[in-house]
């Protein structure tokens, strides 16, 4: 496992799918990101291709994010993608200020694409690295997804107990961790709640 720089600091234009918000995405922690390097005239790029957008519809619901990452002109790129259609069924960025490439493709000394880095919940680790069509990217992309979401500490105190029951469950958890009280014996939503008043005010 290896620390870098967030991944929220990326600039990229994505040229399929929605833009993302990387500052929010990573501030949620819920999201298992792909980064996956590529090019249009790359011939194994193009035959990882179908591979990627199965991965993608597979592990979408599990919070897995894959963006195709390419470093040419965006119309060159752009037609392609049009050309592939459906058979490219994934988020896809030109990255015109080299960002992604520096943070991952240039950080690890690697030259080849097709390329795929999984970064985690974080936005920081990169789990793995390597061919996406390797056995080992889907295993460790599970991994990846397995480790808990990431659940900030909201500033509970000015709070009432109507406004501490609109709140999560994982973060009413969140509170009572953060203040190192046991809440092993609670059954419903409202005895966390009751909990909080109790020991944390």
């Amino acid at each position: 496992l290896h620390h870098l720089r967030m991944a929220e600091s990326l600039d990229l234009k994505f040229i399929k799918g929605s833009s993302i918000n990387f500052r929010e995405e990573v501030r949620k922690g819920r999201t298992v990101f792909v980064f996956e390097f590529w090019a249009t005239w790359c011939g194994p790029c193009r035959q990882s291709i179908e591979h990627m957008t199965k991965i993608q519809k597979e592990f979408e619901r599990k919070g897995v994010v894959i963006i195709g990452v390419t470093q040419e002109e965006e119309r060159v790129a752009s037609r392609f993608v049009d050309q592939m259609g459906s058979k490219m069924d994934y988020k896809v960025a030109v990255d015109h200020g080299g960002d992604a490439h520096k943070l991952y493709m240039e950080h690890y000394g690697v030259k080849g694409i097709p390329h795929a880095f999984i970064v985690g919940k974080d936005g920081r680790t990169v789990c793995w690295h390597g061919h996406p069509m390797e056995p080992a990217f889907e295993t460790e992309l599970q991994k990846a997804i397995n480790v808990p979401d990431k659940v900030e500490v909201v500033d509970y105190k000015g709070m009432s107990e109507a406004d501490l029951k609109l709140l999560s469950v994982p973060q009413l958890k969140a509170i009572l961790k953060s203040k190192q009280v046991d809440f092993s014996q609670c059954v419903e939503k409202t005895d966390l709640v009751n909990l909080i008043k109790e020991k944390c005010y």
